[in-house]
């Protein structure tokens, strides 16, 4: 009796979920009057609840290479466009070198995860696809990922920024805050890295598409008013150094740290902060020194003195406004 209940549950649920459907009340009313394990039918209706809707997440920092890491890298392919995502082994590279030096790993990759009883499938949205009753099983999986490094400023001796690289998450479940308490996590762990160095986060740093500038002032980030910021390429020819991409106009935004006025920010410390992000992001270590001149003139001679450029003149604060519309 209780195998035929099981088989009968999860078939009926699974074609709700076939359609979209979350059937489980109709089915359970519908099985009530008809089964003799009342405490089995509540049980497969708890289970299934919680495959459909999770109820509970880890946010885990990822420090090494294994099962968390490919599935947040699946996430990342997933959402991501395959030509702006770097392979698998960029992102586990410093993790191993880390391990190996006994060193501080500045790069920094959160997870939110969630686990349930079961073997459930899932759509690649987040959604559930398929319902399965199996106590001796668990699922897990990843619901959002950020990205990112921390980096230690040039001038400013003793503070560091943290750069959001990326950030996703499953399409079907957002709208339930896994971006919002990923990214905080993600801050944490940058606070976390700066006073291993014994330094002091000053400022949140990133691009924002426009898609996502309303996520991202939402948490705090503001655009440095009237800013013109471009994203360098992201390659170049080892002999030459020439671009291989064109630069990438792109929204700059920053979120001020440690108790920081939140409305305007110091000239030189965002001054500082774009120069370091970009020699710490877009000047590769691949590139030969014979062409490595040829590319820092390009990075810091062209799209850096532009967006110095496009700063009023003078010493005053920055204002820290919401971001223009996409």
């Amino acid at each position: 009796m209780s195998d035929a209940l099981i088989q009968k549950f999860t078939a009926l649920v699974n074609e709700g979920l076939a359609n979209n459907e979350n059937r489980a009340d109709a089915v359970y009313t519908a099985l009530w009057s008809e089964t003799e394990d009342a405490e089995l039918l509540d049980l497969l209706k708890q289970t299934f609840e919680a495959a459909y809707r999770p109820p509970s997440f880890n946010n885990v920092r990822i420090t090494e290479p294994g099962m968390l890491l490919d599935q947040a890298y699946a996430l990342l392919s997933a959402v991501m466009d395959a030509d702006i995502l770097d392979p698998k082994a960029a992102f586990s590279k410093p993790m191993l070198a880390a391990l190996e030096h006994g060193t501080i790993l500045d790069y920094a990759m959160v997870g939110r995860f969630w686990s349930v009883a079961g073997l459930q499938r899932y759509r690649p949205d987040g959604t559930l696809a398929e319902f399965s009753y199996d106590p001796l099983a668990i699922t897990s999986s990843v619901a959002a990922v950020v990205t990112g490094d921390y980096i230690p400023l040039e001038t400013h001796v003793g503070l560091g920024i943290g750069g959001v690289g990326q950030a996703v998450s499953r399409v079907g479940m957002r709208g339930q805050r896994h971006g919002k308490y990923t990214s905080e996590a993600f801050e944490a762990e940058m606070s976390s890295i700066a006073m291993q160095h014994g330094q002091q986060l000053r400022l949140m740093i990133l691009e924002a598409e426009p898609t996502a500038r309303s996520f991202w002032a939402h948490l705090g980030y503001r655009y440095p008013e009237n800013t013109r910021y471009m994203q360098p390429p992201i390659d170049y020819d080892r002999v030459s150094g020439d671009a291989l991409y064109p630069a990438v106009p792109e929204l700059l935004m920053v979120k001020p740290m440690n108790g920081a006025s939140t409305t305007e920010i110091e000239r030189d410390l965002l001054i500082d902060a774009v120069r370091s992000m970009y020699r710490k992001w877009y000047v590769f270590d691949y590139v030969p020194e014979s062409a490595r001149e040829r590319v820092e003139q390009y990075v810091f001679g062209t799209l850096f003195q532009d967006f110095i450029d496009s700063l009023p003149p003078g010493s005053d604060p920055i204002r820290l406004v919401d971001p223009p519309s996409a």
